[in-house]
């Protein structure tokens, strides 16, 4: 499924190792793709107001969907004030005209939002909004938080369950689908076939189901996706002379991922694989 595959199966953590070294080449030397020679991007600035309401007006944008037929998409974001950020819902037309922000509806906490092409939107604080639905939760499984990253277009979401009540940053790698009804269904955690103590969190998720991420406690970028029901993860390593690395962004059709690898001494890189 994916380009330079190598199963990792049940591998143990040496053989994780040995499989960075072995992609770190691979990822320094690969080309980007380079875009059409006749195209040429065109852009609008258009300002996307928050909330009138009691006087928000300010917001972060975090996700945009693919354009339909006319050319319109769905951005999601946040509309803020006072600390409290509230989760909206953007509609904007290719002349830079919009309706919204649509209120979801949800909890003054829910940053980082994501939407797929059909205007659904996952948030960090767990929170699900399917169109004509009532706000759900994600299941998190006997822990005490789910955390969305991202959402595809086969309405697969992506992120991670805490465990604790302190709300650590990592916890379980998880993936929910939701049922024909737009309902979450329980996650499936991402942890089969990896060493003891490394865990696999996913940031991205393409419409074909390559998950990108990182390799936690290994600092090491990956890919996983299931084959046959079997979860599969590939390390994507760092650049060279980088010793951490980490995925954050896939295309969409699971061929090209984007992230960031640094240096102990704080040096910074981004890199496309």
């Amino acid at each position: 499924m994916f380009r330079h595959a190598k199963r990792m199966g049940r591998s143990t953590a040496i053989a994780v190792v040995i499989g960075l070294l072995c992609y770190s080449q691979a990822l320094a030397k690969k080309p980007p793709k380079p875009p059409p020679a006749d195209e040429t991007p065109s852009y609008t600035f258009v300002d996307l107001l928050g909330l009138p309401d009691p006087g928000f007006l300010q917001s972060d944008a975090y996700s945009v969907s693919e354009p339909d037929a006319d050319g319109a998409l769905f951005v999601a974001g946040n509309s803020w004030y006072s600390g409290s950020f509230y989760p909206v819902l953007w509609s904007v037309n290719p002349d830079g005209s919009f309706a919204g922000p649509i209120d979801l509806g949800g909890p003054a906490s829910s940053r980082e939002a994501a939407v797929n092409d059909a205007g659904v939107v996952a948030t960090f604080s767990g929170h699900v909004f399917v169109p004509g639905m009532d706000i759900q939760q994600l299941p998190a499984a006997g822990g005490v938080a789910a955390h969305a990253t991202a959402i595809n277009n086969s309405d697969q979401i992506v992120g991670w369950i805490d465990y604790d009540d302190e709300g650590t940053r990592y916890g379980e790698g998880a993936l929910w689908t939701l049922d024909e009804f737009g309902t979450p269904g329980d996650p499936v955690i991402l942890d089969e076939g990896l060493p003891e103590g490394v865990c696999f969190i996913p940031w991205d998720i393409s419409d074909t189901g390559v998950m990108a991420g990182d390799l936690v406690h290994l600092g090491a970028a990956a890919v996983a996706w299931f084959e046959g029901g079997v979860l599969e993860v590939d390390p994507l390593a760092a650049l060279p002379g980088f010793d951490w690395s980490q995925a954050e962004g896939i295309s969409s059709d699971g061929t090209w991922v984007a992230g960031t690898c640094s240096r102990s001494e704080g040096s910074v890189h981004a890199f496309l694989y």
